[in-house]
């Protein structure tokens, strides 16, 4: 026989999360672990790509052009090689360097820290 409910589904919610608070502790929500921008440009390096050749992309990136400043004004093809082990550099190098310049545009600096707060 189905279960027939009678609350409402705000109040099925809240009676799931006080059971589950009984068995578990709540979260505690520790510092990020990288900053704003970082998880903004290796979410656009990571698709499709391992984590360790994110990783590689991102490092080569800001080695080869210094700061986010230097990624937005390379030229588009020089960022796709530095980012080659990732997916689909030649589609990725442009949309990062669009990112930037909207953000700089927007924001009036390369920094998502608002984000954090």
């Amino acid at each position: 026989m189905p279960i027939t409910y009678t609350a409402s589904a705000a109040e099925k919610t809240l009676q799931n999360h006080a059971q589950l608070q009984q068995f578990y502790p709540p979260l505690t929500l520790e510092k990020p672990r990288r900053s704003p921008m970082r998880e903004l440009i290796s979410t656009v390096l990571s698709h499709r790509t391992t984590h360790a050749d994110e990783e590689l992309a991102y490092h080569r990136m800001l080695e080869t052009f210094g700061d986010w400043a230097g990624v937005a004004a390379a030229p588009t093809a020089e960022l796709a090689h530095a980012i080659r082990t990732t997916r689909w550099p030649d589609t990725q190098a442009p949309r990062i360097q669009e990112i930037l310049r909207r953000i700089k545009a927007e924001r009036g600096e390369f920094a998502l820290d608002f984000l954090a707060e």
